[in-house]
């Protein structure tokens, strides 16, 4: 709260200072600017920038789930780029033996075992309360699998065997 007093305070001095009658739009851009300046940065230093709250937005029957590197290139005159990121992949159910493959990159997933509910994808949507804005924050997946599923596996040789 007290960066948002600061940012307004900012913005009517340089408002002041920049003689706005002789260059009305450009004092008032900077000002603006001045104020996002100063409101971001000091949220920023200080953590007060929230966190959204995830709800749960759905619950879909899981078919399948695999654990693979998804790759994305772009290339123009023969030079160009490749990148990769652990990503999960699973069926989801459309209709009775309708499927649709999906993805989900992998840092945005946490993997239960659970008996209970194996076989469920819930997806949580980040939602801010009193925000005017938010920044762009990813749904989380949790996927439940049966107990067992995940193999333990541990190589300690750099580059595989």
């Amino acid at each position: 709260m007290i960066w948002i007093t600061l940012a307004l305070l900012a913005g009517v001095i340089t408002i002041i200072l920049m003689k706005p009658r002789e260059l009305p739009i450009t004092s008032t851009m900077i000002a603006v600017m001045i104020m996002i300046t100063i409101w971001f940065g000091g949220n920023t230093i200080t953590g007060e920038i929230r966190q959204p709250e995830y709800t749960l937005g759905e619950s879909q029957k899981l078919v399948n789930l695999e654990v693979a590197d998804r790759i994305e290139g772009h290339f123009v005159l023969g030079t160009g780029t490749i990148e990769s990121q652990p990503a999960y992949f699973y069926y989801q159910e459309v209709n009775t033996q309708a499927y649709q493959l999906k993805w989900v990159k992998a840092e945005d997933a946490v993997v239960h075992e659970d008996d209970t509910n194996a076989g469920t994808l819930l997806i949580y949507h980040p939602s801010f309360k009193d925000l005017v804005f938010s920044l762009d924050y990813s749904d989380r997946y949790d996927f439940y699998i049966p107990i067992g599923s995940i193999k333990q596996d541990y190589d300690p040789n750099v580059g595989g065997k």
